[in-house]
């Protein structure tokens, strides 16, 4: 369009790299600063024929940068750049040494399940000592290195969760819950000791109030823990890379499981119609991406058509290149088919199709909790509504339940302004919102705005003649 867009994000960025010691390594040292912080093309600009060594580049090396006119010193330039990005490196490094040193390693799993305890601890010695014998001096640049297996561990163990907490994550599963995490957990030991497990497919049913989230944060937490030790077939694999996927069909119930939505995930298009799209340049990104990945939740399954079902397992064969159901990977399905379903009147997973494959019910073996968890002080209330949960458009209410439900409050004027109010329509909402406002706030201000529009053929901004009117996301307008 013949400009160029400036970007202006210049703020001075945090650099985190393998520090390798000055004493012990100095050319891998001195090598680390000028890739860092020395403008440059490729590794034979920073040496020369009269220089052979990064160490004497820096110490005696001198560079024209362009858009210059003079000569400047090496170690002048990195010390410049080193001081600007660099932010209170010394501190941190200083912090870090002193937390490695003095910190105490707690190890609480034997007195969460002292029965299973016998099985892990060999499993963790034989992974330090195989992180002992895969150190390696000479290792490809800008790749993570590590001079000590505390340094290993310390990359590969996930951030400490605080004992206590976890003790009682894992005592308030109930006895089902507790066999659906020590079946998980028992596959994850036996695919990190290569035993070569086959898939596993649950679906895990219930009602609101049964555990589902709680469950599925708990298996999250161990499986992780235990698959990020998995013999990899590449001694370079990115170990940060997730081995449990989390997802949901909309944004929304992703977030309540601090996970990603399928479609962002796997890259899938809007249209899910068949042919099945490949992801073309995109594949390689996608595949180092989810290369860790052993096992994928898919929360508020209900809400997910046969259509998507059948897409995420053809992208999960292309993605880790197997012909296996689902690439291979294990998946726990999650939700109740009772709730909201798929979009556009699409059948869901529970409605059976002969003319077309169905993975649901070919592989998948439902799991289903009865008791109640987050009503636990108010049983019959939520006993009342698993009833009204499985009740048919037809079918008559008892007295019991038609008793309960009338001491509910139905006047609006009667209920807590900070209750949750829930309406038919938008209009509804906004109305009430309104006037909780203005019953909360007695000094209203009403800021008139100026409306810009990028004009697309120039990039630059145009204002409105008139408001523009957003969507339902954004601030009102009148």
């Amino acid at each position: 369009m013949g400009f160029v867009q400036r970007r202006k994000n210049d703020k001075p960025a945090i650099i985190r790299f393998h520090r390798c010691s000055q004493e012990k390594h100095p050319e891998q040292y001195y090598g680390r600063l000028l890739k860092l912080y020395l403008p440059h093309r490729s590794d034979h600009e920073l040496k020369t024929p009269s220089l052979p060594t990064y160490q004497a580049f820096y110490g005696a090396g001198c560079v024209q940068l362009p858009g210059t006119d003079c000569l400047e010193y090496v170690q002048h330039i990195v010390k410049r750049n080193r001081e600007k990005y660099e932010k209170n490196s010394e501190e941190i490094e200083s912090a870090v040494e002193e937390y490695e040193q003095n910190r105490g390693v707690t190890d609480e799993w034997c007195n969460l399940a002292p029965e299973s305890d016998l099985v892990r601890l060999p499993l963790v010695e034989q992974e330090r000592e195989q992180d002992n014998e895969n150190e390696q001096e000479d290792v490809p640049d800008y790749s993570r290195q590590a001079d000590a297996s505390t340094e290993v561990r310390a990359i590969r163990e996930p951030p400490a969760i605080d004992p206590t907490l976890l003790r009682q994550m894992f005592q308030n599963l109930n006895k089902k819950q507790a066999c659906i995490f020590y079946a998980v957990r028992d596959w994850c030991i036996k695919r990190v000791c290569a035993l070569n497990p086959e898939q596993f497919f649950f679906y895990i049913n219930g009602g609101a109030g049964t555990g589902k989230s709680h469950l599925i944060k708990c298996i999250y937490s161990e499986a992780s823990k235990i698959l990020s030790k998995v013999p990899r077939y590449a001694d370079d694999v990115d170990i940060s890379k997730p081995t449990v996927l989390l997802t949901a069909f909309t944004g929304t119930a992703a977030f309540n499981i601090s996970g990603t939505t399928l479609h962002s995930l796997l890259k899938l298009p809007r249209s899910l119609k068949p042919p099945i799209q490949g992801l073309g340049n995109q594949l390689d990104e996608v595949r180092s991406e989810l290369l860790n990945a052993e096992i994928i939740v898919i929360d508020e399954v209900s809400m997910v058509s046969r259509h998507l079902f059948a897409y995420v397992d053809a992208r999960l064969k292309q993605i880790k290149g197997t012909r296996r159901p689902f690439g291979g990977m294990s998946v726990i399905a999650v939700g109740d088919f009772y709730q909201l379903p798929p979009v556009r009147q699409s059948k869901p997973l529970c409605v059976h199709d002969p003319s077309e494959i169905d993975l649901w019910r070919e592989h998948f073996q439902m799991i289903t909790l009865t008791e109640i968890m987050r009503q636990k002080d108010d049983v019959v209330f939520a006993e009342m509504l698993n009833r009204i949960r499985v009740k048919g458009k037809l079918d008559v209410l008892c007295e019991a339940d038609r008793n309960l439900l009338s001491q509910a409050i139905t006047e609006p004027a009667h209920c807590p302004t900070d209750a949750l109010h829930i309406f038919a329509t938008n209009k509804e909402v906004d109305a009430h919102n309104s006037a909780t406002l203005g019953l909360l706030h007695t000094h209203i201000i009403d800021i008139h705005a100026d409306d810009y529009r990028k004009d697309p053929r120039t990039g630059r901004m145009a204002l409105q003649d008139r408001p523009f009117k957003g969507g339902k996301n954004e601030l009102q307008t009148h």
